[in-house]
């Protein structure tokens, strides 16, 4: 009878097999890293596409104009400037003002809830969920009402504005991120332009010596915090918007000692931070007052041609 004998493998073949294996690995894994980013950046592109889209249909209903970024609570009559809003505003969780919740419905992020039907197309797949926003609110003390998360926001320096007085629409930025950060359930304009009364006049105003939220439209403010979430979101790229519909990657200095290109770049002197620490970066202002007075890339009035001096600061 003859017998079979089966031959195992020795610690040499299964080492070599192992090692194989880890450098397909160490090869595959990085390939792997960036497919999955680059998905999530073309689903963000998608993202801010569809909100450009709702917005316009929106326009199309109300006379060309933009939708509100600043409106009034009239309980406390605090405005909407660098103040986080209900999305979508409710009462809920102690939040009782019929009142706020009826000037909160006007604001970009609720007007345009009856145009966009997937509140998820707000959510950066790259974002990270922060709440401590909340003590911002202009509803003083709002509780957590959670929701939907909201990555992106509109150019506040638009409010009420004329579709048709854009200077270069295809290259005003109308929605984009605000880095790594996304909120449950509130929204806010970035940049927030200043008008301490919300009447007519709180239109965009260039900006003027002396500038301040007392002279309605003639400052803004761009929010360079992320809620401790940071700036580096696509490869130091951010994913914008433009009042003409479309929508693509801007490169961003996230990864620079020195001063960046204030054209493409809304702030500067990033000191190698890397987008993960903004306590001392700085940002592009428009003059002419020494202190700045709009946010340097988000003026509707630019032509993005005949370029100013930018002040970083």
């Amino acid at each position: 009878m003859k017998h079979t004998q089966s031959r195992a493998f020795t610690l040499i073949e299964l080492l070599v097999v192992i090692a194989i294996i880890a450098i397909l690995a160490a090869i595959l894994f990085p390939v792997f890293a960036q497919a999955k980013l680059a998905a999530k950046k073309t689903q963000a592109i998608s993202n801010v596409k569809n909100i450009a889209t709702a917005t316009i249909i929106y326009q199309t209903d109300n006379d060309d104009y933009f939708p509100l970024t600043n409106v009034t609570n009239p309980t406390n009559g605090r405005t909407s400037y660098n103040r986080f809003v209900p999305t979508p505003a409710k009462l809920a969780n102690g939040f009782t003002s019929q009142e706020g919740i009826d000037a909160f419905t006007n604001f970009y992020s609720n007007s345009l809830l009856n145009y966009i039907k997937n509140e998820q197309i707000w959510d950066d797949p790259s974002a990270t969920s922060t709440t401590s926003v909340y003590n911002l609110s202009i509803a003083d003390g709002m509780p957590f009402q959670g929701g939907s998360n909201y990555s992106y926001q509109l150019n506040g320096l638009l409010n009420a504005y004329s579709t048709t007085a854009v200077n270069s629409p295809a290259r005003l930025i109308m929605f984009s991120q605000n880095g790594r950060r996304k909120t449950p359930g509130a929204s806010f304009a970035n940049p927030a332009m200043g008008c301490l009364t919300i009447t007519a006049t709180c239109l965009y105003q260039p900006g003027v010596v002396g500038c301040s939220t007392a002279n309605n439209g003639t400052t803004s403010f761009f929010s360079r915090s992320t809620g401790g979430a940071g700036w580096d979101v696509y490869g130091s790229a951010w994913v914008n918007s433009f009042t003409d519909g479309h929508a693509k990657v801007q490169r961003m200095g996230v990864f620079t000692n020195g001063d960046t290109d204030p054209r493409i770049d809304p702030m500067t002197q990033w000191s190698g931070l890397n987008g993960k620490n903004t306590a001392t970066v700085k940002r592009w202002w428009s003059g002419p007052d020494p202190a700045g007075c709009h946010a340097y890339l988000f003026r509707p009035d630019l032509d993005f041609g005949n370029w100013d001096t930018a002040i970083a600061l």
